[in-house]
């Protein structure tokens, strides 16, 4: 179990915030080195996928052939794991070829389920009576997490994990972009602060919906505190984000062409975002935010 999950569930947003208050407390940049940022890695990441697969016979991945399910599935590979890889999306969605591809190169069990309109309107409906949101980033990323787990849960998974937190605390996003070493690095912290809201709630729903568990390595304490002590300089430059990950990917073997995949955000990768676009018109809605709160009262 999460550490961001009790017994009784997942913990409240007030609480999130206490936690990644207390993490933060005394973290400093110390780590200047790319040879420094490699040894958290291969100590605090692969510790953090190795806990949580080790007792595990079997377990399902949600893959997007992109950096951060590529490098746990390395991992597990390495670990000598029986795992199987997911992947979700429409005809000639970019994580379907690159799921394909690299499951291709590193020798991959993938299991990939192309999507139809009518199978996607039942997603959306079941996305949108668990989530109760009109918010469109929201409920197409909700569609990607339910379309993934429903289809592993359909080849008796119990267990799935997933990149979640990479983009926080590696620098992905456009947002990092932005200002000196430390600027990023508050960003980064504050960018992990607003998880419950942004990814946790919605996460927790759908899987609780489902009856799986889904183990989320990135978001491992030990990992966290230990790689935001490394120099945001070796995470993002010169608009290159996830620079240090991008090189350890490297070091595992993981073929150039996936360790440098630009980021492509699940509801796009998958194509479920222009879907979802395309149900509106047909609708008659203007706006997507319109559209879900039609669904949301009918």
């Amino acid at each position: 179990m999460e550490y961001y999950l009790s017994n009784l569930g997942l913990i409240s947003e007030n609480d999130w915030h206490d936690y990644v208050d207390n993490l933060k407390k005394n973290n400093f940049i110390t780590i200047k080195s790319e040879e420094e940022a490699f040894k958290v890695l291969n100590k605090f990441l692969v510790n953090a996928i190795k806990v949580r697969v080790d007792n595990l016979d079997k377990f399902g991945l949600m893959f997007s052939g992109g950096l951060d399910c590529s490098i746990i599935a390395k991992v597990c590979q390495d670990l000598g794991k029986e795992f199987t890889c997911y992947t979700i999306g429409f005809e000639g969605a970019k994580d379907i070829i690159y799921a394909k591809k690299a499951a291709k190169l590193m020798d991959l069990k993938l299991k990939v389920k192309i999507l139809d309109i009518d199978e996607f309107i039942k997603i959306l409906l079941k996305t949108i009576s668990i989530l109760k949101s009109n918010n469109p980033v929201y409920t197409s990323i909700g569609c990607v997490s339910y379309a993934s787990l429903e289809f592993a849960k359909a080849n008796k998974e119990h267990v799935v994990l997933n990149g979640l937190g990479a983009e926080e605390i590696f620098c992905g996003y456009q947002r990092h972009l932005l200002g000196d070493s430390q600027a990023i690095h508050e960003e980064s912290w504050r960018g992990l602060r607003e998880m419950w809201e942004v990814d946790l709630e919605r996460d927790y729903l759908i899987s609780k919906n489902l009856g799986i568990n889904v183990l989320t390595p990135f978001m491992d304490k030990d990992l966290i505190v230990n790689s935001m002590k490394i120099d945001p300089s070796l995470k993002i430059n010169n608009g290159m984000k996830k620079i240090i990950l991008r090189k350890y990917a490297e070091k595992l073997d993981i073929h150039r062409e996936i360790a440098y995949r630009p980021k492509t955000a699940g509801q796009y990768g998958s194509k479920i975002n222009d879907e979802l676009k395309k149900l509106a018109r047909r609708n008659n809605f203007n706006y997507v935010k319109e559209y879900l709160e039609y669904l949301i009262k009918n």
